[in-house]
């Protein structure tokens, strides 16, 4: 069990690297502004237990974004939903790549 918990802390955190290196052009050491890398359509989660986390739309360009709320508040289960381990409604495109229409090409950008 702490095996695959680790295992996953670690994909979890190479996940976010990856995900931070889009949006953070390293080579010229710049950001980029005004190109939306990241977006959100509306998107539903729902568990058993009654929580449900609803974004209509959210776009987001390159750089630096804080995910900021409070424990429950769905910041772990949006991450889980863009890097493909959790199913939802919705749709997420990263840089133009729907994750719903091309899995595959989406998860080798990710």
């Amino acid at each position: 069990m702490n095996y695959i918990l680790v295992q996953f802390s670690i994909k979890f955190l190479n996940l976010f690297k990856l995900y931070l290196n889009y949006l953070v052009d390293l080579s010229f050491n710049t950001i980029i502004e005004n190109q939306i890398v990241l977006q959100i359509k509306n998107f539903h989660k729902s568990y058993d237990t009654g929580f449900e986390l609803n974004i209509n739309d959210l776009e987001l360009t390159r750089g630096i974004h804080l995910i900021k709320g409070e424990n429950g508040a769905g910041k772990s289960t949006l991450f889980k939903a863009i890097a493909g381990i959790h199913p939802f409604e919705g749709e997420i495109l990263l840089n133009d790549i729907s994750i719903t229409k091309e899995p595959l090409h989406y998860r080798m950008r990710v």
